[in-house]
């Protein structure tokens, strides 16, 4: 089904876009065109705004993010010290009952760090797990800080601007005379 989105979201999905844009922009920059290593920062935005871009959901998407990477972490070094003895197929059987228990079961009990995006993350995360050790730090940092920027200037658009449209829309939908009350 097609929508007609009003003025009114227009403005705030144009701010949406240009702030991610800008975003992305300043990762380049930051990051000397390696926007590989800026992942973390975008999945935070995807998840924050998957789960509906309010400052609960934000804990969500850094807690289970955070949780996720040291998952995959744990993976690639329980990988490397199990495989040996018990073969590849052994050790990976092995890890993921125990993190995917966690992250799924787990998931009634503290939902902040036990969630879908702690399994989003795990899995972005393993696509390269050799990877994972060497760029754990700087993939945990992108996450903190980049995800706070984007995500900070997300929720102030939305909140902000938002605010800002419609009150200037009910101003609009009033009679002249209450306007000049104003």
């Amino acid at each position: 089904m097609i929508h007609k989105p009003n003025a009114t979201e227009m403005t705030l999905r144009t701010a949406i876009f240009l702030w991610i844009f800008a975003v992305n922009i300043g990762a380049l920059i930051f990051l000397e065109g390696s926007v590989l290593q800026a992942w973390p920062m975008y999945l935070a935005c995807i998840f924050f705004l998957l789960e509906g871009g309010t400052l609960r959901h934000a804990l969500h998407a850094f807690g289970g993010g955070m949780f996720g990477m040291v998952c995959a972490l744990a993976l690639a070094l329980g990988l490397n010290k199990m495989a040996p003895t018990l073969g590849l197929l052994g050790a990976l059987a092995i890890l993921l009952f125990i993190i995917l228990g966690v992250i799924i079961v787990g998931g009634g009990i503290a939902p902040v760090v036990l969630n879908n995006t702690a399994f989003g993350y795990l899995t972005v995360c393993t696509i390269h797990i050799e990877e994972v050790p060497a760029r754990f730090g700087d993939w945990i940092f992108m996450l903190i800080v980049g995800g706070l920027i984007i995500n900070a200037g997300l929720f102030a658009i939305e909140k902000g601007l938002g605010l800002y449209l419609a009150k200037k829309a009910a101003r609009k939908a009033m009679p002249a005379d209450t306007q000049a009350n104003l």
